[in-house]
C-alpha cells in the first residue's frame, strides 16, 4: 500500500481500480489494520445512534472486504446489502457471513435496486475513486427511504470546494437533508506516508420525504 498507488486511482479508470483491489484483496484488512484504520467501527456507531431498530435494511455501498459489515454485524444488524467493484474483495466479504446479499456493482452506475428501499447507506473509504459523487448521491437518495440516514466518509484532501458545493446543492434541491459533519479524524495514522496528518470527515444525511 502506498500513496503515490492510492492516489493515482482518483483518476483511474474502474477496471484498473477493480484490478488494484483484487490483487489487494487477500492481505487488505490486515495491511489497514496495521495503519491504524478505524472508520469502519466509527461508522457503525454512528448508524448504532441513529438506527434503534436491529432490523434496518442497511446497504454497504463499496463494502470492500466487508470491514464496515462486520462492525455493523458487530453492533447488532443483520439485514446487509453490500456492493463493490472488486470481486475478490468480495469473496473475503462473503467468507465473513455479515451480509444477506453481495452485489458486484461499478458505483458510477445506476444502483441495482428498486426506490425506497434501505433505512440507512454506508460508504466508507470509496468516494475518493467516484468521479461523479453528486450521481451517487443521488442515486443513494433514490435507493433509501423518506428519512433514511446516509452516512459517508470523505478525506479532507478530497473534500474540496466542488465536493462541499455539491452536498450543499443537494440540500438545497430537496434531495437531503444535513445531519452532521464530524471533526477531522485520522486516516491511517500508523502508516508511514499518510501519518497524523491525513484526516476524514464522516457526514450524515438524511433523505428528504
Amino acid at each position: 500500500m502506498n500513496e503515490s498507488g492510492l492516489f493515482a486511482l482518483r483518476t483511474a479508470s474502474a477496471d484498473t481500480i477493480k484490478n488494484y483491489y483484487d490483487a489487494w484483496a487477500q492481505t487488505y484488512d490486515d495491511e489497514i489494520a496495521a495503519s491504524g484504520y478505524r472508520a469502519p467501527a466509527w461508522v457503525a456507531e454512528q448508524a448504532a445512534a441513529l438506527l434503534p431498530d436491529k432490523n434496518a435494511v442497511i446497504l454497504d455501498a463499496g463494502c470492500g472486504t466487508g470491514l464496515t459489515g462486520q462492525a455493523l454485524q458487530n453492533k447488532g444488524y443483520a439485514r446487509l446489502t453490500g456492493i463493490d467493484l472488486s470481486a475478490q474483495s468480495l469473496e473475503i466479504a462473503r467468507a465473513k457471513q455479515c451480509y444477506e446479499q453481495l452485489q458486484q456493482q461499478d458505483l458510477g452506475h445506476a444502483l441495482p435496486f428498486t426506490e425506497d428501499r434501505f433505512d440507512a447507506i454506508t460508504c466508507v473509504g470509496t468516494l475518493t475513486y467516484i468521479n461523479n459523487a453528486r450521481h451517487l448521491m443521488l442515486e443513494f437518495c433514490r435507493v433509501g427511504k423518506p428519512g433514511a440516514c446516509i452516512i459517508f466518509t470523505q478525506r479532507d484532501d478530497c473534500y474540496d470546494q466542488d465536493f462541499s458545493d455539491m452536498t450543499r446543492a443537494l440540500v438545497d434541491a430537496g434531495a437531503w437533508e444535513e445531519h452532521s459533519r464530524s471533526d477531522p479524524l485520522p486516516y491511517l495514522p500508523e502508516h508511514p506516508e499518510y501519518g497524523a496528518e491525513s484526516r476524514i470527515h464522516i457526514d450524515i444525511y438524511r433523505v428528504a420525504g
